[in-house]
């Protein structure tokens, strides 16, 4: 029986071509989008999944808390001294390492080049899961005389030739012998790393080691099987009762308390000021999820708008069978294995549609996601059997709506009297269909132009034209003056300047009590960045009380600040100039401007001069003209390394890297205006499928009016009055509710968008254009026939 109703099922398929291919392809393409989602949401929760004890590792957060306001900031570094103490004091602590990055020098003298380095010790191997392809992997984080390279370091730096034993460069100053070559490390886990070396080497280990007041380490502890992590938080308040006077004596405004993250949680709920990179958020993998089963649903709204559809052409049928003795269950197994048969063939194509697309994804968001026949098998299956329910869920009413009709009226063809009914199911179906597409429209407006206001908003300082070059390197600035005169030597440099922190990222903080005004001693916290006198001019800040630094001011070097206007409206002060502050007074007040994410509001800040000999790492910034920007770029590298040769340098621009902040965040609302594209495509092609079944069922009444003498334009009226009346109802349903959604999304940004009328007309239209023309390109054809073979119709 199921090879007979298998063979009756394909046979019906072929013969409906039309109604075949539209849901083959509205199911390829949503499938392509489920599967691509899935893959991406896969991805993403699989972060640092591979570590096997990843259920027990955990991160120990330094909480710094203010003394007076019990305010927070925290921060993924720690005291030293803290990690010597965990494992001693705790016996539930099983293994403590510590890490941290940094971006470092290496090569050979053939090459130099910059690469992230990850400075840890022995336990790093302990705690983590990191594949030696050969050599020695502990011992030599023992010795602060080797290195670990990854494959592509090795190979970047020695080519072909046996790594292990060479010596590699270091920063210009240790030659480090290679003792390991470790895998890459995998794109879905927290830190990454070009090498690993010796904690020994990371800057002011020396210093810091003993020291309860520095924090440059993280710290990861893996804790024994069963322990609960929140009763040893409850223990590690030991360190707070000590510590917190310690801080108070030592003259500062704030104490650490510690608590314990799950390494597991890191990388979709975790969003730092010192992260070891860019972390994702959860609710991306909500909001990708929703929109995949979004999709997943209109295909299958079509599907059953479609069937329900074409069924009324085979009610005779239906009538045969039932004489012919079928029985109820097995009308049912007929049509819903015909749905089956299309979302499997549909689940197929997609699949080899994503494997064909798949790198092209990947480049697009940066990714290696891979599927693999064999270690993803259980993957598939589920998206095999997804496939499957939807051809269930989507088969199944109409086969029992077919199934349980009065015979008499099939054999007649008359199954749809509706009596009583405003809408049927198909119309409820159809105005959910585009309740989704419209909603997703409007969502894909408000994000585009979020974003588009975002990139274009002012900034408060300019970033076109401007070079910079990161420099680790002290003493360095002994020679800005001779930097500074060698630059503008080329006609196209206009300025040079220096910072601690670029003005599209400053980051420094801490808290401030001395000001005019504080008599009670409370304490604020101030992000701080350290400049040159030609800095405020160079990025154009604008100055709204007082003067800018300069060199004419003896005290400008040592006692000067500029504070911004957040800072002055924070401080109380309706004028600074004079004022007291910090160490020092004010001598000027910028516009603010954004120096941090455009989702966060303007904070406090102040800039002063740098000293000389206090400069370890900051950035040169160089102003140029608009002509030849790129020969100019080729100029300063060329200049930079004949000053400084021992130090690898990398010329940036300052408008590529704030685009780059953003790129993230820029990739997701195109791929949602993408799948908003998709979404109302498929509620199109649904659309055009109905239309096509409605003109058929009304072919001989057009033939009819046409010789009574109804225009083309009044019958194509009457072929879509019915649908404008659906599509018209799901804008006045998906409207509101969009509105509602979209405005609770903005809220995540300190400054946003007005969502205005402009927006719901401009997507009405454009949902009634494309419906429209969708009914015309159909209903065209019908009204300029002619209308005695419209009548012969049967």
């Amino acid at each position: 029986m199921f090879k007979h109703y298998f063979k009756i099922s394909i046979r019906s398929l072929i013969k409906n071509k039309t109604y075949s291919l539209i849901n083959v392809f509205g199911l390829t393409v949503a499938m392509v989008c489920f599967i691509f989602i899935a893959l991406y949401v896969k991805f993403e929760l699989s972060y640092d999944k591979h570590h096997h004890n990843i259920d027990n590792i955990y991160r120990v957060l330094n909480n710094e808390t203010e003394f007076e306001s019990e305010a927070k900031d925290v921060y993924i570094a720690s005291p030293m001294p803290l990690f010597n103490r965990l494992q001693k004091d705790f016996p539930e602590v099983e293994e403590i390492t510590t890490m941290a990055t940094k971006e470092a020098t290496l090569g050979s003298n053939e090459e130099l080049f910059l690469a992230n380095g990850l400075f840890s010790d022995e336990n790093l191997f302990d705690i983590f899961d990191i594949e030696l392809i050969s050599g020695q992997d502990k011992k030599a984080l023992k010795d602060q005389s080797s290195i670990l390279l990854t494959q592509t370091t090795a190979k970047r730096i020695f080519g072909k030739e046996v790594a292990i034993g060479k010596t590699v460069s270091f920063n210009n100053k240790n030659a480090l012998i290679v003792k390991g070559i470790i895998a890459d490390a995998p794109k879905n886990q927290h830190f990454k790393y070009d090498f690993i070396a010796s904690r020994n080497l990371y800057p002011n280990y020396e210093r810091d080691v003993n020291d309860w007041f520095s924090c440059e380490q993280a710290g990861y502890i893996l804790l024994k099987e069963g322990q609960d992590y929140k009763a040893l938080e409850d223990k590690m308040i030991k360190y707070e009762k000590v510590l917190k006077p310690a801080y108070k004596n030592a003259g500062f405004s704030f104490f650490p308390k510690f608590t314990l993250q799950p390494a597991k949680d890191i990388h979709l709920y975790s969003n730092l000021d010192d992260e070891f990179e860019i972390n994702s958020n959860i609710n991306y993998i909500y909001f990708f999820s929703f929109i995949g089963f979004i999709i997943l649903l209109l295909a299958a709204i079509n599907y059953v708008n479609l069937a329900i559809s074409r069924y009324t052409e085979k009610s005779k049928e239906v009538g045969i069978h039932k004489v012919l003795g079928a029985k109820k269950g097995n009308l049912i197994f007929k049509y819903v294995n015909e749905s089956i048969i299309l979302t499997v063939l549909s689940f197929f194509v997609a699949i080899l549609l994503v494997v064909a697309l798949l790198p092209l994804f990947n480049q697009f968001l940066g990714k290696e996601i891979v599927l693999n026949f064999i270690d993803d098998a259980w993957f598939l299956m589920l998206m095999f059997l997804t496939a499957l329910l939807i051809g269930v869920i989507s088969g199944i009413y109409p086969a029992f709506f077919l199934a349980k009709i009065n015979l008499v009226k099939s054999l007649k063809g008359n199954v749809w009297q509706f009596k009583g009914r405003q809408f049927s199911l198909k119309d409820v179906l159809v105005i959910g269909q585009f309740i989704v597409a419209i909603g997703l429209i409007i969502s894909s407006f408000v994000v585009y132009k979020q974003h588009n206001f975002l990139t274009k908003k002012e900034l408060g300082y300019t970033k076109q034209n401007i070079l910079y070059m990161p420099y680790k390197q002290k003493g360095l600035m002994a020679k800005k003056d001779l930097i500074r005169n060698e630059l503008l030597k080329h006609p196209n440099i206009t300025q040079v300047s220096i910072s601690s922190q670029l003005p599209i990222n400053i980051t420094s903080n801490g808290p401030v009590e001395n000001w005019e005004g504080n008599y009670q001693k409370k304490s604020m916290n101030f992000y701080r960045s350290y400049v040159d006198y030609d800095f405020i001019d160079l990025v154009d800040i604008e100055m709204v009380q007082g003067r800018s630094f300069s060199k004419n001011y003896a005290t400008d070097f040592k006692d000067a600040y500029l504070i911004n206007e957040a800072a002055m409206k924070k401080l109380g002060w309706k004028t600074a100039v004079g004022k007291e502050f910090f160490r020092g007074n004010v001598i000027g007040v910028v516009k603010d401007f954004h120096f941090q994410s455009l989702s966060s509001e303007i904070q406090p800040l102040f800039m002063t001069i740098r000293k000389d000999e206090d400069t370890y790492k900051g950035n040169i910034i160089v102003k140029t003209n608009e002509s030849d920007f790129t020969n100019t770029k080729l100029f300063v590298e060329k200049t930079m390394k004949s000053i400084v040769s021992s130090e690898y340098i990398e010329v940036n621009s300052l408008e590529d890297t704030y685009n780059y902040f953003y790129e993230a965040e820029s990739k997701l609302g195109y791929v949602f205006n993408i799948f908003a594209f998709i979404a109302i495509f498929i509620a199109g092609m649904g659309l055009f499928g109905l239309v096509s079944f409605h003109i058929v069922k009304r072919t001989k009444e057009i033939g009819i009016r046409k010789i009574l003498g109804s225009t083309s334009i009044h019958i194509l009226w009457i072929l879509s009055k019915e649908f404008i009346k659906l599509i018209a109802i799901a804008l006045l349903i998906a409207i509101p509710i969009a509105y509602y959604s979209m405005s609770n999304w903005l809220q995540n940004y300190a400054y946003r968008i007005e969502i205005n009328i402009a927006i719901f007309l401009l997507v009405g239209a454009i949902v009634l254009v494309i419906s429209l023309l969708t009914i015309l390109i159909k209903a065209y054809k019908v009204t300029i026939s002619n209308p005695v073979n419209a009548l012969r119709t049967e």
